[in-house]
């Protein structure tokens, strides 16, 4: 799928990389506007802030939910619209995720989660920072390439691990700092990681899953239900895929579409 309409280079990175950062994708009216519903988010849901890297979709208040969801796709439905194709590109959701200053932030090596069918068609995660990013509060950092060799399936239940790898995952990455307002958008599989925040304030970014418009949103799982040596893919509304991370089968309704062969834990590399 070429993501880009009128960017040859950024569909191509995109495919052969796995990323493609671009600069100013939101503009600094965007971001105070981003900021401001930020702020209003963590007023509402009253979470402390914690020490460990977080989502606001996973607070459980659909009435906040659907807060982020429409305020944030007022600010980026218009700027994504002058790079991609309207028509074919669906954000699934739109959420904050927050790093606190904490030496519990760090995020390690990880691969985000399938979405879709990806023996066919792969989503896209969206990562736009709110502040400029750096080593010291914990920039992105992405392995080029690496979607190519991580296992199809990955979820909650069936995650991607690289025991044993993790010190040439390191050596491989590329460290991408940014200002407020960049967007990386990241082939889903790309292995990132980010450090910890060392900063004296929490460093807030958006997160958003995106997928082909012509794809189903997938749900992987497996349980002691699920025959064995296989995972479930279900077919999910962006409702039933969040909520499906806290309530698991409870939030699945039906049997699934489609079963497929359970990958090794460990991914190759």
């Amino acid at each position: 799928m070429r993501w880009f309409t009128d960017d040859v280079l950024a569909s191509k990175q995109l495919t052969v990389d796995g990323y493609r950062h671009f600069s100013s994708f939101l503009s600094p009216d965007d971001v105070a506007r981003a900021c401001g519903l930020y702020e209003e988010v963590l007023r509402r849901s009253n979470r402390p802030m914690g020490d460990e890297w977080w989502v606001t979709t996973l607070l459980g208040d659909s009435d906040v939910s659907a807060l982020i969801d429409g305020g944030l796709r007022t600010i980026v439905s218009p700027r994504l619209n002058r790079i991609a194709d309207a028509d074919s590109i669906q954000m699934v959701l739109l959420d904050f995720a927050i790093k606190p200053p904490s030496t519990m932030s760090e995020l390690g090596p990880h691969a985000d989660h399938s979405i879709t069918d990806e023996s066919r068609a792969r989503g896209a995660y969206l990562w736009i920072p709110l502040q400029d990013t750096n080593e010291y509060n914990g920039t992105l950092y992405v392995v080029p390439g690496s979607h190519n060799h991580v296992n199809r399936v990955r979820s909650l239940h069936v995650p991607a691990r690289f025991d044993g790898s993790f010190e040439e995952i390191r050596r491989s990455a590329v460290r991408i700092d940014c200002q407020a307002g960049d967007m990386v958008a990241m082939s889903a599989g790309l292995v990132h990681f980010s450090p910890p925040n060392q900063s004296e304030t929490p460093r807030p970014a958006l997160f958003i899953p995106a997928i082909p418009i012509d794809e189903p949103l997938l749900f992987y799982y497996c349980d002691d239900a699920t025959p064995e040596g296989w995972v479930e893919a279900h077919e999910v509304s962006a409702r039933q895929y969040v909520a499906a991370f806290t309530d698991g089968r409870a939030a699945l309704e039906g049997p699934p579409s489609m079963l497929v062969p359970k990958p090794n834990e460990i991914s190759p590399w």
